[in-house]
């Protein structure tokens, strides 16, 4: 009797721990899609130029780079979920001030600045909080619902396109979107207890294996410069090809949706094999370079395939790496997550500010081009990593 009440309390932990974790990453990651799927409101309102766009973008970045390995070593020294309420604290002031305050560029890069620090700090956290709380087996899919957060995102930044930017304004968008940090904080309210023997946290930078972690996370970074690019350029692209706003607004949707799937999919999947994690986001990586490329068409034929196989392949394996990262440093989630998240994240900061300045001085083509270059590369890159962490085993 009282085993199956401590079970019945894993679950219910377990599953509490997975929507706080899914809620305050959506948040922290909101303000950035949103600013990337109303650029042509915000643009034509803030008066800002493509490169200084990416600019604003990237500031959200480098914060989030800047935080992510400390925000690791605060959730272990503080505990996650202290840690995730001042994520979902930073969120909400990211989002209200953007709504009300943004008037110009500055505005529109201290309200990335803030939503960065937000993010950095979330989202080691948030994986220290999983692998407190999920049991062993049930982590890749955990971790893919996780990381859903980031497709669930840019798919409410793609509907608010139509339902909101284009009917009362882009502002009342950010600003609707301040529900989404004050449900987690709702949901953080609850005290979520780690489950015994689900993970160790407490680690130090000593058991890392640095060398793998650095070509990790160098892949990693240049995955994310890529799929960063496209929750930020593809509304824009789109617009540019002559797609009315509203659709394209709708095609970033779709491809978010496909992104949520594969990310969901290739989770429950690793639960059922054992190891393999990079492989497999290696061969993603390679299949996801062939969406940018017809993106880079200008088709209008060819931008819904590109978005979908983009999004779900050359986006949908954050899971899977967080996983791979987790596996193999079970006694220090944070700080692994929280290197390896740094290069993701000056990735996904240079990303966008590339991106940009390749469509000022060339065309959307050459920008999309050069990004599924970029994916071969992380590609490579990764399976790098994968051998000096079988060297390091």
């Amino acid at each position: 009797m009282r085993s199956a009440a401590l079970q019945g309390h894993r679950r219910s932990s377990s599953r509490l721990s997975l929507v706080a974790a899914i809620v305050v990453v959506t948040a922290g990651v909101l303000p950035v899609f949103l600013m990337g799927a109303l650029a042509v409101e915000v643009r034509s309102s803030l008066s800002i130029g493509p490169a200084r766009f990416g600019a604003a973008v990237a500031v959200f970045y480098v914060a989030a780079a800047v935080t992510s390995a400390p925000g690791g070593l605060l959730a272990e020294r503080w505990g996650s979920t202290t840690v995730m309420r001042l994520s979902a604290s930073l969120s909400l002031v990211s989002l209200a001030g953007i709504a009300v305050g943004a008037s110009s560029f500055v505005g529109a890069a201290l309200g990335m600045l803030v939503a960065g620090f937000a993010n950095g700090l979330g989202q080691p956290a948030a994986n220290l909080l999983l692998t407190e709380s999920v049991a062993t087996g049930r982590r890749g899919t955990a971790f893919g619902i996780k990381q859903s957060a980031i497709p669930i995102a840019t798919l409410l930044a793609g509907l608010a396109v139509p339902a909101v930017a284009l009917t009362v304004g882009w502002r009342w968008a950010f600003g609707a979107s301040c529900l989404v940090p004050l449900t987690g904080w709702a949901l953080l309210r609850r005290r979520v207890a780690a489950v015994p023997g689900g993970g160790s946290p407490g680690g130090s930078q000593s058991r890392l294996a640095m060398r793998a972690l650095v070509m990790l996370a160098v892949g990693g970074g240049l995955g994310s410069a890529a799929g960063n690019s496209l929750g930020t350029f593809l509304v824009m692209s789109t617009v540019a090809d002559g797609v009315h706003p509203g659709v394209a607004g709708l095609l970033s949707a779709a491809g978010s949706g496909a992104g949520l799937v594969s990310r969901l999919a290739s989770g429950v999947l690793a639960d059922r094999r054992r190891g393999g994690h990079l492989l497999v986001v290696a061969v993603m990586l390679t299949v996801g370079s062939a969406g940018f490329l017809l993106l880079a068409s200008g088709s209008t034929a060819l931008l819904l395939p590109g978005a979908l196989i983009a999004f779900a392949a050359g986006w949908g394996w954050n899971g899977l790496f967080n996983l791979a990262v987790v596996t193999s440093h079970p006694h220090a989630a944070g700080a692994a997550t929280g290197v390896s998240q740094t290069g993701v994240l000056v990735g996904g900061a240079a990303g966008p500010l590339l991106f940009g300045l390749a469509v000022q001085h060339g065309s959307f083509a050459l920008a999309w081009s050069c990004t599924s270059a970029a994916v071969l590369l992380a590609s490579l890159a990764l399976l790098r990593g994968r051998s000096l962490l079988a060297l390091a085993a």
